[in-house]
């Protein structure tokens, strides 16, 4: 388990990102004022079912008539409905049911938790784009250049963490 992991299970761990991930799409099936500022801050989700479901909803605001009914169920609605094309039907289903239940879970939506889910996800992507960025630039290097490389890599995120715990503290 990694710093960027929660523990979800005894078998299952989920990324930081993708329990973000999974409190913005609540937020957005549930108020399109959200959708309207993930696309201007984010624009897209990394998870690939989280992915699915943002590009539904923007899908169904952008098809249904603007006096429509705005909810989880009309969403589900329009997906089996429609002739949206998207390969897992039942399982984007699934999801946004699973999503729709359990929002018990997740604290009403306010200006201060997006802004921090999209600090999250910003971070988490940035994370994820310097690891790719290092193995895929590290393929050719003997040991002893994979491990200077790392290290800078390593102070690279570090000196991102320290500018990050600054910008948190004031």
């Amino acid at each position: 388990e990694t710093p960027t992991q929660v523990k979800k299970s005894k078998n299952q761990v989920i990324s930081k990102l993708q329990l973000a991930e999974k409190e913005l799409l609540h937020y957005m099936l549930n108020n399109k004022e959200v959708v309207d500022k993930f696309e201007v801050q984010l624009s897209y989700f990394i998870t690939p079912e989280y992915k699915d479901i943002a590009n539904l909803i923007a899908d169904y605001i952008l098809n249904v008539k603007e006096d429509d009914e705005y909810n989880v169920k009309s969403i589900i609605s329009y997906l089996s409905n429609s002739d949206v094309k998207i390969n897992n039907k039942e399982q984007i289903t699934n999801d946004l049911i699973d999503l729709s239940l359990n929002s018990m879970k997740i604290p009403p939506y306010s200006d201060e938790i997006f802004k921090e889910l999209v600090e999250t996800i910003k971070n988490e992507r940035q994370m994820i784009s310097n690891l790719d960025f290092y193995k895929t630039s590290s393929k050719n290097m003997s040991e002893i250049e994979k491990s200077k490389y790392a290290k800078a890599c390593l102070n690279k995120i570090k000196n991102q963490i320290t500018e990050l715990d600054k910008k948190r503290r004031n």
